[in-house]
């Protein structure tokens, strides 16, 4: 039986992506929890709101859907920062103090991890543009989870939790 997956944006004639959220095997969704907190004007359970007291929840999912939206339209982030490769196939984006970790897969949910490219001479000679270090992911971008960002890098909790995310995700797709 398909799962019927949370939409985020929905991929329309001449978009590059879809973006929807990965289920666990109990069919919740710890992305789309994160994103309607923070729609609803409240930090997440567990976030230290000491990371960035000015920052406020409504910002953060905005700057994190516009990079999501500007992916979907166009291919690549907004700008050079508004994501990361993190490990194996999983990135994340990026909005002030927050982050969501996510994945790409093709039309039939396989995944096949993609990194950050890096060196300029692997890509195509024509590729002039500011994102050659990004490639070309499947077509469906699957968001994991939501954390808040705490030191210089990723918690290494939080990049388990969205491997174990991923995996529960693509064993029952």
């Amino acid at each position: 039986m398909t799962k019927v997956r949370t939409v985020i944006i929905p991929r329309r004639a001449g978009y590059e992506y879809e973006v929807e959220c990965a289920q666990m095997s109990d069919g919740s969704e710890p992305a789309n929890e994160y994103i309607t907190k923070l729609r609803s004007g409240a930090w997440p359970n567990g976030y230290d709101e000491k990371v960035d007291p000015d920052s406020q929840p409504a910002h953060v999912i905005y700057l994190m859907m516009a990079t999501l939206q500007t992916m979907a339209e166009s291919g690549v982030p907004n700008n050079q920062t508004a994501i990361k490769a993190l490990r194996d196939g999983l990135w994340e984006v990026r909005g002030d103090t927050s982050r969501m970790a996510f994945f790409d897969v093709d039309g039939d949910g396989a995944h096949a991890s993609k990194g950050r490219i890096g060196d300029r001479r692997d890509v195509d000679p024509d590729n002039k543009d500011d994102f050659w270090w990004f490639p070309l992911l499947d077509e469906t971008l699957r968001l994991t989870h939501g954390f808040a960002k705490t030191g210089d890098k990723t918690e290494e909790t939080d990049i388990e939790l969205a491997q174990l995310i991923r995996q529960e995700d693509l064993n029952n797709d």
